[in-house]
């Protein structure tokens, strides 16, 4: 028996995302830059970098007994995809115009680089 080739993965990436219809959110995914400190102004300058495009679904809590939602306040965990860079913790998620840190972020694509579980705060 052979495994999932990265296509494969892909088409089930895309058919998941379709068959969510109005529960798929655009995202933008938010990275820190360089920080830099410019003495004959007197200021710190700092650069962001944007990847805009992405898409999020929000999940239910697989830690949860019921598999419910996370409670109310507490971390947020959504399914993304279409990022050109991997999300990872410190990184800020923008999802229906609301910034979100992100906590920790896994490839939940078997390691293909094309979905990631996020959790927010």
């Amino acid at each position: 028996m052979s495994g999932l080739n990265v296509a494969q993965v892909e088409a089930a990436v895309a058919d998941g995302f379709a068959a969510a219809g109005e529960f798929v959110r655009p995202v933008t995914l938010k990275r820190p830059g360089s920080i830099a400190y410019d003495p004959a102004q007197g200021r710190v300058s700092s650069s962001v970098a944007d990847e805009t495009g992405g898409e999020a679904i929000a999940t239910a809590d697989p830690d949860a007994p019921d598999g419910d939602r996370v409670a109310e306040g507490g971390p947020e965990k959504l399914l993304v995809r279409d990022l050109a860079f991997a999300p990872a913790a410190g990184d800020w998620l923008v999802v229906d115009g609301a910034t979100h840190r992100v906590l920790a972020a896994a490839d939940a694509s078997a390691g293909a680089g094309l979905l990631w579980r996020v959790t927010l705060r």
